[in-house]
């Protein structure tokens, strides 16, 4: 279930360009700050939305989402909200270590284990259940982990990002082991089995979860039509105090009146932001607005959806 990057080369995300295809441009404006009691936020999908609106499109995300692996799947099966992949915690990306990461960029010489300890283990929810699943070996971890291939320096537009470097360095493997990592479910945090792949530049351990695919039930493929022009990708949620959650929109530097979209039901939060985009001329320079949006209960378990994309947040976690 893990979304692979494009290979060979460094792009920007397609819901980055396509937002900036589709928008104008005006003098640059400050950041937004939070709005008034509810963050500026709406508490939840229009009961008859109409249009291409950022309620109607919210509305149309909730509807497909749970028309996804059904309740018993949900309740009683292994069903990630984050990707296989976890990098160490606290991790301090680079620039180029995050683009390593979310390609899937790596070098191992060193030995793989011939096979796990175990052909079955035990993923454990920590909200009550165990289940049994069987697992793959360290080489197919390996496989599932590794998928970038090697970079492609050249195809990278400094006249798009002029202030970022070409993400070209790969990460080096030194060592593996099979261990269990936390993970995010449908049945709250579990314990999972996984293979632990020490990563020099990361100073830690990337966990790979060694659930064989089998055992693995994906979120909902949510179909989407083309976002409201004036909504906002969600690169990562950043913060959750309480009922407050901070996160970071994607836009350019002639964005204002950035403003938090937050549309929230019992299973799950869409989150967006929207911004006035202009029709004169200004620097096409990828912009991260800080928003922060308000709900009205905490988030706990629920999933979290991107407005702009449908894709799943990991709270913590860039998309990549």
């Amino acid at each position: 279930m893990t979304r692979r990057a494009a290979r060979g080369r460094y792009a920007l995300p397609a819901t980055a360009l396509l937002t900036m295809l589709t928008m104008g441009c005006v003098a640059p404006a400050d950041q937004a700050a939070p709005g008034g009691p509810t963050g500026g936020a709406s508490t939840g999908p229009s009961a008859t939305p109409t249009a291409n609106t950022p309620a109607a499109r919210a509305a149309a995300l909730v509807a497909g989402w749970r028309a996804g692996p059904g309740p018993g799947a949900w309740r009683g099966g292994f069903v990630p909200l984050e990707g296989l992949s976890v990098p160490p915690p606290n991790v301090a990306f680079t620039p180029a270590t995050r683009a390593a990461f979310d390609a899937g960029r790596y070098t191992f010489t060193g030995a793989l284990p011939s096979a796990a300890p175990v052909q079955r283990d035990k993923i454990t929810f920590h909200q009550g259940g165990v289940q049994d699943v069987d697992v793959v070996p360290a080489a197919e971890a390996y496989r599932q982990l590794s998928t970038g291939g090697s970079p492609d320096c050249g195809t990278f537009d400094k006249a798009v990002l002029p202030e970022s470097p070409a993400p070209c360095q790969p990460l080096t493997i030194t060592g593996v082991r099979y261990g269990l990592v936390d993970l995010r479910t449908s049945r709250g945090t579990a314990a999972v089995p996984a293979w632990r792949f020490t990563v020099t530049e990361l100073g830690g351990e990337v966990a790979r979860v060694a659930v064989a695919p089998s055992a693995v039930t994906a979120v909902p493929e949510v179909p989407t039509g083309p976002p409201p022009a004036e909504l906002m990708p969600v690169a990562q949620v950043v913060a959750i105090d309480g009922a407050q959650v901070t996160y970071l929109a994607e836009g350019t530097a002639c964005d204002r009146d950035v403003r938090p979209f937050v549309a929230q039901e019992a299973d799950v939060v869409v989150l967006g932001a929207t911004a006035t985009r202009g029709s004169g001329t200004c620097s096409r320079q990828l912009v991260t607005h800080r928003v922060t949006g308000t709900l009205t209960q905490a988030l706990a378990e629920r999933a979290v959806l991107d407005a702009h994309s449908g894709r799943l947040l990991t709270p913590g976690r860039r998309v990549g």
